[in-house]
């Protein structure tokens, strides 16, 4: 099973409105989407992505994760 993790940030930016900066992982051969964060806009990508990482491995139980991809936002002491 090919598993992977991508980090999008919203990029329109409406007065009064929130932004989001989610967390999503996607079962890739299946195209299902396996756990998904919604965070505030101003979080860093790094930010509780070892706690997101967790529940979604929680999730999926015993399976093979083969592949997590990210971007370098989330580089950084921690890994």
């Amino acid at each position: 099973m090919a598993f992977k993790m991508e980090q999008k940030k919203d990029t329109i930016r409406a007065k009064g409105r929130s932004s989001h900066h989610p967390l999503i992982a996607f079962i890739a051969d299946v195209k299902l989407v396996a756990n998904m964060w919604l965070r505030s806009g101003d979080t860093s990508s790094a930010n509780n992505f070892l706690g997101f990482l967790e529940d979604t491995l929680s999730k999926l139980k015993n399976k093979t994760v083969s592949l997590i991809r990210l971007d370098s936002g989330f580089l950084n002491q921690i890994f």
